[in-house]
């Protein structure tokens, strides 16, 4: 359960984060970060001067939703791994 809050929480931040892309566009780490979803607006709208930073934002949501979600797996399976071994 707590995977599904994390994950949750992680895709809103970057959501969220996109929503404010043109004030971020001086920190290169954190534009690096929303990257897939700008690009997959671009694709998703055929231009690339011309996307739509709300699809963007899904995009990012639903992107990193699902990287949190896995890392969370890989992380519960380190845990168990790690409490069999000791």
């Amino acid at each position: 359960m707590v995977r599904i809050y994390v994950a949750f929480a992680i895709g809103v931040l970057m959501a969220g984060l996109t929503t404010l892309v043109e004030r971020l566009e001086t920190e290169p780490a954190v534009m690096m970060l929303l990257i897939p979803g700008l690009l997959g607006s671009a694709a998703v709208s055929g231009n690339i001067h011309g996307f739509s930073i709300v699809s963007a934002s899904i995009i990012n949501g639903v992107f990193y939703f699902g990287v949190a979600w896995v890392a969370c797996l890989l992380w519960a399976r380190v845990e168990r791994r790690r409490q069999r071994g000791a």
